[in-house]
């Protein structure tokens, strides 16, 4: 028989602004799915970690003609489950176009159906 992972949260402790729960249908042990998948959604409506705003360096910063960009932390640690968000034009514009190739197509309804 298939199991469904589980996983109900809220943060911060003391006093909620976020509740989530995550259910994967066919998704096996909570923790190995489930969880991570609650952190991401409470990291990213924090915005944190990976995130957060992008850090641009400053352009004086470090030796002349380079500039670092600073790693980005993760708070969620997953090693199954570990997204990144799209940084550059390339990335959100290549997203947007495999989104658009997953829309639902509308089913008609009617007194046939």
């Amino acid at each position: 028989m298939p199991t469904h992972a589980w996983y109900v949260g809220y943060a911060p402790l003391d006093d909620p602004q976020i509740a989530v729960a995550v259910f994967i249908f066919n998704g096996g042990e909570g923790s190995l799915w489930a969880a991570p998948v609650a952190c991401h959604v409470m990291a990213a409506y924090f915005r944190a970690g990976q995130y957060a705003d992008p850090v641009v360096p400053a352009a004086d910063a470090g030796a002349e003609g380079t500039t670092e960009v600073p790693e980005t932390p993760t708070v969620c640690q997953s090693t199954v489950f570990n997204p990144t968000l799209p940084q550059t034009e390339a990335e959100i514009a290549a997203e947007e176009a495999l989104f658009e190739q997953f829309q639902p197509t509308p089913i008609p309804v009617g007194p046939g159906n």
